[in-house]
């Protein structure tokens, strides 16, 4: 998380959302309600007891939940069905620009460097993709997971009839609809750190590959 960007956030920001998540839903540790200076921190977390965490039974998954015996009657021919598979790992495919080990920080502060991480831990990757393209690879991390599978009508990539139209359109409108967002589509594709010169080199990438 978050899933355009993972990895992106550090470890004391992590901290920050989750205080703000406990603290928004008026969530009291050791009785005391969580205040803006409150220092959230692994020990902080241990502390902190959800209203319905009593609520839930254990499932042992290696049990079957139902008692009936399978019929094996009527069932879906899949050779009449597509089965989607997901093909992208947003993990494996972008590399955050910012390293942090995921290490619990506690309630020590950090010297923080230009970048929002720990100065002493800051380490920069290296711009683009290795061995690859800069584009797909942005591709591939913010856009694929629609735009591989057409869900939420995205149109698919390499498919030359979703892709017609939208071309005859103009680069103009397709580089504003990918920047601004469109019907389904969030602005960016949901990766607001995108700069307008990745988006429009994303939508390149793409044009290119379904021509």
């Amino acid at each position: 998380m978050p899933l355009p960007t993972p990895k992106k956030l550090t470890n004391d920001e992590v901290y920050g959302i989750l205080g703000y998540i406990l603290q928004l839903n008026e969530i009291k540790v050791d009785g005391k309600e969580i205040e803006d200076d409150t220092v959230i921190n692994a020990d902080f977390l241990k502390k902190v007891h959800l209203p319905n965490e009593k609520g839930f039974i254990y499932n042992d998954l290696r049990k079957p939940d139902t008692h009936n015996t399978r019929c094996m009657k009527d069932c879906r021919d899949m050779k009449k069905w597509k089965v989607m598979h997901i093909k992208i790992d947003a993990t494996d495919s972008i590399t955050p620009s910012v390293e942090v080990p995921r290490y619990n920080c506690g309630g020590k502060p950090l010297s923080i460097g230009a970048n929002g991480a720990p100065a002493a831990e800051m380490k920069l990757a290296a711009s683009g993709s290795k061995g690859g393209n800069a584009a797909e690879a942005e591709y591939k991390a913010s856009c694929a997971a629609c735009h591989d599978s057409g869900a939420a009508s995205a149109p698919v990539v390499g498919n030359k009839d979703d892709w017609t139209a939208r071309i005859k359109a103009g680069t103009k409108t397709l580089y504003e609809h990918a920047i601004k967002g469109f019907n389904g589509m969030p602005p960016k594709g949901g990766n607001m750190s995108l700069k307008d010169d990745q988006v429009k080199a994303i939508v390149d990438y793409m044009v290119n590959k379904s021509k």
